[in-house]
């Protein structure tokens, strides 16, 4: 199957989540399954320094934080940024920043981790998104990517046409859709990726820098 197009940009995404974020505890009993599964596949160590990209409403900064000290989050959506810092999240830092062109130097962290962000961008800004990261990781460090993804079969075909009717009646700006990370990360060069599935229509994967 061929990746949907989203007609939408990145800064747009977070004006949209600057409005959903009030009701983003709602989307959190869903999706947190399947992050925190990616947190547990990137395997942070206790000196691991851990970036978490489209951090939301701080889940994945608290489980990631009780691995290890050293963790950092960008979000697109500034309101996102004032409910986490309102919850006293203990993250060394967090702020509103732009996914493809974000504000650390080269090789700066152990891991870097999103979920649900890359399948929000357009084709073009997901390989800009996915290269970013790759340039924020060290020599060896991981880059974890939890996205929406295809399911085989006549059902899953079905269900795919179905999630894309309510998605444009409903939630028009919100472009998520069904994504083959692994190419995307194929092409940032990574020595080495894997992919695990961990809910249905949901994958994890994992390059090595």
């Amino acid at each position: 199957m061929d990746i949907a197009r989203a007609d939408i940009s990145h800064k747009s995404v977070g004006l949209y989540y600057d409005v959903l974020s009030r009701f983003y505890w709602i989307i959190s009993l869903i999706d947190n399954k399947p992050k925190f599964r990616g947190v547990k596949i990137s395997k942070p160590s206790k000196s691991d320094k851990v970036l978490c990209i489209g951090f939301g409403i701080g889940e994945e900064l608290n489980y990631f934080l009780k691995k290890t000290p050293y963790v950092f989050g960008t979000e697109l959506s500034g309101e996102m940024v004032r409910r986490v810092k309102n919850k006293g999240v203990n993250a060394l830092g967090f702020s509103k920043a732009d996914t493809l062109n974000l504000p650390f130097k080269d090789a700066s962290f152990d891991i870097v981790y999103s979920a649900f962000l890359i399948d929000l961008l357009d084709t073009a800004e997901i390989e800009q998104a996915v290269s970013e990261m790759k340039r924020l990781v060290k020599l060896g460090g991981k880059v974890v990517g939890v996205n929406t993804t295809f399911e085989q079969g006549v059902i899953g075909r079905f269900l795919y046409r179905i999630f894309f009717v309510v998605r444009d009646v409903f939630c028009k700006n919100m472009r998520t859709r069904p994504i083959y990370a692994s190419r995307f990360f194929d092409c940032a060069g990574f020595s080495d990726i894997s992919h695990e599935k961990v809910y249905w229509g949901v994958e994890c994967v994992v390059g090595v820098k």
